[in-house]
């Protein structure tokens, strides 16, 4: 999964974008994280920049400001592309003396978006030795750390924002880490402390409260109060494609097909982005034997499999392998694979879902133990299991 770059808009007096027509908010320092600003207003933002380095290609304040911009465009849209302009503008600067930290911090970033978690831990703890305080730096090592399952070194990542000042923001994260530490309870209650479902997404503190909530609710089995925080959320004027696709999971998973006018909001993050196109086919199950959604499945296929240790879409072909083309077996072996990788309630279901399609439960032992170890209560991961342990059940008898 690409991982969410936490809170898109923190800067330095906490000064927030809001407006849709307002002008773009470029950062200054490593200091500050780039505004949530809509894609129209940023790509206007980078072709000035881009304007400025036609004469002054050296320019590192420039060339920082334009991957920030990128980075934030990729956070936005889901388009990878993006994702590669930045790496090419931070490769021009990669060997400066100056601001060594700052391209580092954004270095760390780029390996975070592509799943190369070891190497972003490595940078930001580079960054956090010279800039201890560098908020973006602690947030983003709070979520690598709890993604790749160290709960321990996120919560410590976490207790620095505190010391910042920052509680709105260290009480979103240390909830969010909450949830999968066997603490849902505390969870809901810092986050119940913050916001509501009549919370207008005002800045994108609030943005993340809400999304965080509607998260942790549908993993507690609250499904109502969950769409109604979803909905909350997607009040912002400008939702980003994490929350799109988290809202269109929820909507698949629970079966609630009433609500697929949501569609309408998703198509335009691109249908040739695979993990866009992947849930419009499991939206769009019911046409699986027209030639136009045989044919969408191939295009993924092929952009999902084209390169084979592409670790990005792990849990995308894992997905593919068993809801679109209906092949358990070989969805157990990426599913496992990605779990090796990162460690997410999501992570977890594609390995539960693919060992019982499979009856090979076995293969999940780990997963479960992880579940059971960290209490998670989500009602899709216990109904995985239970059907798990009835089908083993079944087998032992009939062996007998």
């Amino acid at each position: 999964m690409r991982i969410r770059n936490i809170l898109t808009c923190l800067i330095g007096p906490l000064a927030f974008a809001s407006s849709i027509s307002a002008a773009p908010y470029i950062p200054k320092s490593s200091e500050e994280i780039i505004c949530h600003l809509p894609a129209t207003e940023l790509h206007r933002g980078i072709r000035s920049l881009k304007r400025q380095l036609i004469n002054e290609e050296t320019n590192l304040v420039v060339t920082l400001d334009l991957v920030r911009s990128y980075l934030a465009l990729n956070q936005i849209t889901g388009q990878n592309q993006y994702l590669a302009f930045a790496e090419l503008n931070l490769k021009r600067i990669e060997n400066s003396i100056a601001n060594t930290t700052e391209v580092h911090l954004l270095q760390a970033l780029l390996d975070q978006r592509n799943h190369h978690f070891a190497k972003s831990i490595e940078r930001l703890d580079l960054v956090l030795a010279k800039s201890p305080k560098n908020i973006q730096a602690l947030l983003t090592k709070a979520s690598v750390l709890q993604l790749l399952g160290d709960y321990e070194g996120a919560r410590i990542a976490n207790a620095s924002l505190f010391g910042l000042g920052l509680s709105k923001v260290g009480l979103i994260s240390t909830a969010n880490l909450a949830a999968v530490a066997g603490k849902a309870e505390k969870s809901y209650e810092l986050l119940t402390s913050l916001v509501s479902t009549n919370a207008a997404p005002k800045d994108t503190e609030t943005s993340w409260a809400l999304l965080s909530m509607a998260e942790l609710t549908a993993r507690i089995g609250k499904l109502e109060e969950s769409d109604a925080f979803y909905k909350a959320a997607l009040r912002s004027p400008v939702p980003d494609q994490y929350l799109l696709l988290s809202y269109a999971d929820f909507l698949i998973h629970h079966r609630r097909s009433a609500d697929a006018g949501f569609l309408t909001m998703l198509r335009p993050l691109g249908t040739h982005l695979p993990f866009v196109q992947l849930r419009l086919l499991e939206f769009d199950l019911a046409q699986q034997q027209t030639a136009e959604w045989k044919a969408r499945a191939a295009k993924l296929k092929q952009d999902l499999f084209d390169e084979e240790d592409d670790v990005v879409h792990w849990r995308e072909r894992a997905r593919f392998l068993l809801r679109i083309r209906n092949q358990p077996d070989a969805a157990l072996r990426e599913a496992l694979k990605n779990w090796e990788t990162q460690k997410e309630p999501m992570d977890a279901l594609l390995v539960l879902e693919s060992a019982v399609a499979s009856k090979k439960n076995q293969k999940a032992e780990a997963v479960m133990d992880w579940i059971s170890r960290h209490r998670w209560s989500d009602p899709l991961l216990q109904r995985l299991i239970q059907i798990g342990q009835l089908s083993d059940r079944k087998n032992e008898e009939s062996s007998k």
